[in-house]
């Protein structure tokens, strides 16, 4: 072969290796696109034969009903115990809805499980691409979902709508969100506090994720985001006829950690949602406002959840626990004036040793469940109900080696679901390999019917 010849196949080689590199490349490009480009699909949609539950060894606790515990069939392990917690229960049509997962450990994918109120049995409905489920929530008719960690690119983040009975839609449409906490129904469109990729300006910090809302018209096909540049939105609050996201209320860590990223001035522990359609900040409403009568509530970072409306103004609850405490701190309150100026927020007036778990409200008022750490090292679980959240009465308690971190009402029937919080569980696990049922309480539901204590 001549050199002009060598010549001509040096370059035709480099041009053949140029024009493979530029292919490769817009196909990668393709791909990242078509990733990032929002989906919506109906989840695999599992038989609805009956879940054979494992037996569950609990003390006797007439007049209350072991129903069994479903998490054990996903986690059954010693070190799944924390993933087996009911986060959630939810009552939806007469079925009752649970919550599992571990978004510390990565415990995803999740399933879907339910209780029949009728049938007296346990069934998975499908399973989520998620770490964990933390919540449920009710917009017209119909059951929802937040994507708390997706198990998928954060180039997108879910919502799961069960769009007919037992049927799951994956909406995969929430704009560069890396968790989705909460969910609320205001004015006609659907909110949606997340953690958003770009969430805080691009000449701040390299770190530039944080707290946004997502809002949608049409139930979570698609959605405007507002970056609000703080941490994450964890919760809603309607007050007074006005909706309000709540970020975490800073203690010192968060506090450097905002000053580094030079957030400071952007981030707010409440945003209203004002008549223009944004979000703005009320460093007015400060943890020692929102939490009164409540010493951490200046010393701690702190976050809201499981809040729920009540008449004019919302019920919640304030943790304000770290990894290190031997018991966490969870104290409910009410706000019913948050307008600027007179703001109006109590304290419910539950024992001030109450680990206050989880609220819901019905007819009767509001409903609130807590447990108190006996010295046998057992908990004592408390029902309380209040029509108007100052005078409470008992409706139930009972001891038991878990403490009941959920609970949910179908009919006349109350539903419980047993929790664990040690964040040592895998030191635990190790020093007991050979107990393989260590911590089998968590996960197990349990019902008492309420005509039977009348």
């Amino acid at each position: 072969m001549n050199i002009s010849n060598w010549r001509r196949y040096l370059i035709y080689s480099l041009i053949l290796s140029l024009v493979s590199v530029l292919l490769l490349f817009l196909l990668r490009e393709a791909i990242r696109w078509q990733r990032q480009q929002p989906v919506i699909s109906f989840l695999p949609q599992l038989n609805h034969q009956v879940l054979v539950v494992p037996s569950v060894q609990e003390p006797a606790m007439s007049p209350f009903k072991v129903l069994g515990n479903p998490a054990s069939l996903r986690y059954p392990d010693c070190k799944d115990e924390y993933a087996r917690n009911p986060w959630s229960l939810k009552a939806f049509e007469g079925q009752l809805y649970i919550g599992l997962g571990d978004d510390d450990a990565n415990a995803g994918p999740v399933p879907v499980y339910r209780f029949s109120s009728t049938a007296q049995a346990f069934f998975e409905e499908t399973t989520l691409p998620e770490e964990k489920i933390d919540r449920f929530y009710v917009f017209n008719g119909e059951l929802f979902i937040p994507g708390d960690d997706p198990m998928q690119s954060w180039g997108l983040g879910n919502l799961y709508r069960q769009h007919k009975a037992q049927v799951w839609q994956q909406l995969r449409t929430l704009p560069k969100t890396i968790h989705a906490h909460a969910l609320a129904q205001f004015d006609g469109q659907l909110f949606a506090g997340v953690s958003n990729q770009d969430a805080a300006p691009a000449n701040l910090h390299k770190d530039r994720y944080g707290s946004a809302v997502a809002i949608s018209s049409d139930l979570g096909q698609t959605w405007k985001v507002q970056l609000l540049a703080g941490w994450r939105i964890f919760d809603f609050l309607i007050v007074g006829g006005k909706l309000y996201a709540t970020d975490i209320f800073a203690g010192p860590g968060v506090k450097k950690w905002l000053n580094e990223r030079q957030r400071t001035n952007l981030h707010a522990g409440v945003y209203e949602y004002d008549l223009a359609g944004q979000f703005k900040r009320r460093p007015d409403l400060g943890g020692s406002v929102m939490f009164p009568n409540t010493l951490l509530a200046t010393k701690r970072a702190a976050v809201i959840e499981r809040a729920v409306q009540y008449g004019q103004g919302s019920v919640y609850i304030a943790s304000f626990s770290q990894n290190q405490d031997a018991l966490p701190t969870r104290v409910a309150y009410i706000a019913n004036q948050l307008e600027q100026g007179p703001v109006d927020v109590k304290r419910l007036a539950l024992p001030t040793d109450a680990i206050v778990w989880d609220l819901f409200v019905d007819k009767q008022g509001i409903w609130a469940l807590f447990s108190q750490a006996l010295p046998n090292g057992n908990w004592l679980n408390q029902v309380w109900r209040s029509a108007d959240a100052e005078q409470w009465s008992t409706v139930t308690d009972f001891e038991n080696p878990a403490f009941a971190r959920s609970f949910a009402k179908i009919g006349e029937t109350l539903y419980f679901g047993l929790g664990s919080f040690n964040s040592k569980i895998l030191e635990i696990c190790d020093r007991h390999s050979a107990n393989h049922n260590l911590g089998q309480s968590v996960g197990t539901v349990l019902s008492l019917n309420l005509k039977k204590i009348d």
